[in-house]
């Protein structure tokens, strides 16, 4: 994957129409108008749980971090990755605003 548009500091934003439930510790995603349904493992729900369009990428890999012991430095590549590829789907947007 190419590095993602986008930088520690952006904030994501999570698509209106994307529908999502949370079972257990894992997400479901539907996006309705591309008919397209995603499950997300622990780390992922968690992730989708904390996208609240004010956080920033950094600040939500922080709070990743400590919840699952993974460091931080990891952290923050592997939910950048993350969320571009949320963001190619559709499922997120990104604002430089936060």
């Amino acid at each position: 994957m190419e590095t993602p548009p986008f930088t520690p500091e952006t904030v994501p934003i999570p698509n209106p129409q994307v529908v999502s439930r949370i079972a257990g510790d894992e997400a479901v995603l539907l996006h309705p108008l591309q008919g397209k349904v995603s499950v997300l493992n622990d780390v992922g729900a968690t992730v989708w749980e904390l996208i609240d369009g004010h956080r920033s990428i950094r600040q939500i890999a922080i709070l990743v971090s400590r919840q699952f012991d993974i460091d931080p430095h990891t952290a923050e590549a592997d939910t950048l990755n993350f969320l571009a590829e949320l963001a190619e789907r559709g499922v997120v947007s990104m604002s430089s605003q936060q």
